[in-house]
């Protein structure tokens, strides 16, 4: 597994852990694991070497999986995020795993505002 930047077909950009999964010889589909939409706020901000601006939400907010099967035809590209990126998910999913040890009864989701807080 590896956290990758999916481009989709719907034109979304998913930030997820993505593994494939194979039969036989051949890779049929993929997981997503703990996948996440990524809004860039200010594309700007990359030119200008400052901390980027992003928003993470959910994929598909109306499930409780955590590990979200894709079909293959639906993915345009799979890339490597930039470290910043990965860094500000990876804070994500460690929020909202805390959160949601201290708040069994509520779901929660890897996402996190520019000013660090939870969306």
């Amino acid at each position: 597994m590896a956290i990758k930047l999916a481009v989709l077909k719907s034109g979304e950009d998913v930030i997820a852990d993505v593994s494939e999964l194979i039969l036989g010889e051949r890779v049929v589909g993929y997981t997503f694991n703990n996948p996440a939409t990524v809004r860039f706020l200010d594309p700007q901000a990359l030119y200008e070497n400052r901390d980027i601006d992003i928003v993470f939400t959910p994929w598909i907010p109306l499930t409780s999986q955590k590990d979200i099967p894709v079909a293959p035809d639906w993915i345009i590209t799979l890339v490597d995020p930039i470290p910043q990126v990965i860094e500000k998910y990876k804070e994500g999913i460690k929020n909202a795993k805390s959160n949601q040890s201290s708040n069994s009864d509520k779901q929660h989701y890897p996402c996190l505002a520019p000013d660090g807080s939870e969306c």
